[in-house]
């Protein structure tokens, strides 16, 4: 079994990843959804990013895990058991 954001084994610990799962806008705004797994510890934590081809130098922002962990309280399974082969299930309230 391996998880389905670095194809690791699970014995090793998996590192905290913010994933871009879809969105879409226009000229005047943008919504777009992220996906972040695992679910990150109680208390602040860093986001950090660099791409220096594209400009971006060296960031980094802390952040309160609670509003990520409260929405994920909300979180509720549809179908249980593994996904089908090839692929998963993702719904959206």
């Amino acid at each position: 079994m391996f998880d389905r954001v670095r194809h690791r084994p699970p014995d090793e610990a998996p590192e905290l990843s913010l994933v871009q799962r879809g969105g879409g806008g226009g000229t005047r705004r943008w919504d777009v959804r992220f996906w972040v797994w695992p679910l990150p510890p109680e208390g602040p934590f860093t986001f950090v990013v660099e791409w220096p081809s594209q400009g971006v130098e060296l960031t980094r922002h802390e952040i309160d895990a609670a509003p990520i962990l409260e929405a994920a309280g909300r979180a509720y399974e549809l179908w249980p058991g593994d996904p089908p082969p090839g692929g998963g299930w993702v719904a959206y309230a």
